[in-house]
C-alpha cells in the first residue's frame, strides 16, 4: 500500500523563495487588476459627481429631479424605490454636512435608457447639471416599459442646482 502513496516533496530554500515571489507577484497583479465595488462609484474630478445607484426600475412613473440635503429625505426616496423590490436597495449613508444627492427619475419609457448627469458649468450662484442618457446594453432594442433612475452625490454647495436636458 505504501507503494501508491506519494512521497512529500522536499523543496530547497531557493525554490521556496522563488515560489513565494511568484505568489506575491500574482496576488499583487490580481489585486491591482480587480475593480472594487466602489470603483463603479468613481467620479471624474472635473465634475465631482459620483454615481450611487442607477437602475431601470424605480416605480416612479413621472419625470422628476431632486436635490436632497438630508438623510430623512433620502430614506423617503429609497422607500418609494424599494416598494417593489425584494430585497430592496441599500440606502446610502452620507455626511450631509459635506455632500448632497442629485436624483433623476426619467419617468416611464420604452427601452432601457439610464439618466446620466454631468456638470455643465458653475456660475456664481448656480450649477448647471446636464441630463443625458445611456442605453442599457442588454435592452438596446427592447420595447419593455421602464422607469429608469440615477442617484448621484456631489460636494455640498449653497448654489442653486439647475437641471438641463441634453439635446
Amino acid at each position: 500500500m505504501k507503494k501508491f502513496m506519494k512521497e512529500p516533496i522536499n523543496l530547497d530554500i531557493k525554490t521556496r523563495i522563488n515560489m513565494a515571489k511568484l505568489y506575491a507577484v500574482s496576488f499583487l497583479l490580481a489585486f491591482l487588476g480587480c475593480k472594487s465595488q466602489n470603483s463603479s462609484q468613481s467620479a471624474t474630478k472635473a465634475d465631482d459627481l459620483v454615481v450611487l445607484h442607477q437602475d431601470a426600475y424605480s416605480g416612479i412613473d413621472a419625470y422628476e429631479t431632486r436635490v436632497i440635503t438630508d438623510q430623512k429625505s433620502l430614506n423617503s426616496f429609497y422607500s418609494k424605490i424599494n416598494r417593489t423590490r425584494k430585497p430592496g436597495l441599500a440606502v446610502p449613508i452620507l455626511d450631509f454636512s459635506k455632500e448632497m444627492v442629485l436624483i433623476v427619475c426619467a419617468g416611464t419609457q420604452k427601452g432601457g435608457h439610464l439618466p446620466i448627469l454631468t456638470k455643465m458649468e458653475e456660475k456664481e450662484k448656480e450649477i448647471a447639471i446636464q441630463i443625458g442618457s445611456n442605453v442599457i446594453e442588454n435592452q438596446k432594442s427592447s420595447t419593455a416599459l421602464t422607469n429608469p433612475f440615477s442617484v448621484y452625490k456631489m460636494p455640498l454647495t449653497t448654489k442653486k442646482v439647475v437641471f438641463k436636458q441634453a439635446n
